[in-house]
């Protein structure tokens, strides 16, 4: 498995533009979908959360889970 370490102007900029479009965020499925290791996948939800781009629904500290900003 070819995980990223670290992103590149391709990879920033695809996780930009799908990851605030799913319904379902979790540092896993940011892993299977943007081929990044895990360590990475949490702290880009981390910064998508603060940037307001995408809501936590439950922050246990063994699975975070996030969704979209819904949009009113």
């Amino acid at each position: 498995m070819n995980s990223k370490v670290l992103f590149d102007e391709d990879g920033w900029n695809r996780l930009q533009a799908e990851v605030p479009k799913m319904k379902l965020i979790t540092p896993s499925a940011l892993v299977e979908r943007v081929k990044i290791n895990g360590s990475l996948a949490r702290a880009a939800c981390k910064l998508l959360a603060e940037e307001g781009k995408i809501t936590a629904l439950e922050l246990h500290h063994r699975q975070k889970i996030y969704t979209r900003v819904a949009s009113a």
